[in-house]
């Protein structure tokens, strides 16, 4: 465990110092047939402001029959779902979306090779470092309560990561992670680092966008709808409107000076 720990914090020490990210984008397309059916529904069940102190409306909508059916809608292959948390349990983005991660560090070619285990461990360590940058740029405190899935490189010990760190760099899955096992893996996960706050900093500009365009309740509800994995990080990560808030609007400069 004080391995992890410390592998954790120099996740987020070294985040300044690696390249670029890869280019990630959210796509300007409009809403779906069955994401505007749904915005609509979810609009009369909730039509007063959803963004309120604790976040409260946001997770009563989560649960809402109505939402949990559109995702067992959106997503066939997974539903039914049961309540929110099967999204973190389930559901992962395209494998595009760390194909460059993983050619560069795994010596994967393309998506196709990427395995369905492989992209559930990198897309939660992504969310853990997502969630580290979120919450030095928003002023939490505590880390909001979550599952052991998001427990960042901690992931890599458990079975799902030992199968692509034995896979992939050839570590044994038999014994415990050594100091020096642990070492060779941090070597390769720490540049998911500034994919994870390269993949932040666009979301803030995609919800701002929204928001811009539709006020703050329909914006977020708009949010909960076209991406359920970023509605999911933000529920996961933010105890408060006001922590959200200035998550979204923290100049990204002075961020960087407390760093």
């Amino acid at each position: 465990m004080k391995t992890v720990t410390s592998l954790c914090l120099l996740f987020l020490i070294t985040g300044g110092l690696l390249a670029a990210a890869p280019a990630y984008k959210h796509a300007e397309t409009a809403p779906t047939r069955l994401e505007k059916e749904t915005f609509a529904r979810l609009k009369k069940e909730f039509p007063s402001a959803i963004l309120d102190r604790h976040l409260k409306t946001l997770r009563e909508l989560a649960e809402s029959p109505e939402y949990l059916n559109f995702l067992s809608v959106k997503y066939p292959h997974l539903a039914p779902f049961n309540a929110f948390a099967d999204v973190a349990d389930n559901v992962v983005p395209a494998k595009t979306r760390y194909l460059t991660f993983c050619r560069e560090h795994l010596g994967i070619s393309t998506a196709a090779e990427i395995t369905d285990n492989e992209q559930f461990v990198i897309h939660h360590v992504v969310t853990a470092s997502w969630h580290t940058h979120a919450h030095h740029r928003s002023g939490e405190k505590a880390t909001y309560p979550g599952k052991v899935s998001r427990s960042g490189v901690g992931i890599l010990s458990e079975p799902k990561g030992r199968k692509l760190l034995e896979r992939r760099l050839g570590i044994p899955s038999t014994d415990k992670l050594t100091p020096l096992e642990w070492q060779i893996t941090f070597k390769v996960f720490m540049y998911i680092v500034p994919i994870a706050e390269a993949h932040l900093m666009e979301d803030i500009r995609w919800v701002k966008t929204l928001f811009e365009k539709h006020g703050q309740s329909d914006g977020m509800l708009w949010v909960a709808v076209q991406d359920p994995i970023l509605f999911d990080r933000i529920l996961h990560t933010f105890s408060t409107d006001t922590t959200f808030l200035k998550c979204l609007y923290e100049p990204i400069e002075d961020n960087r000076d407390k760093r």
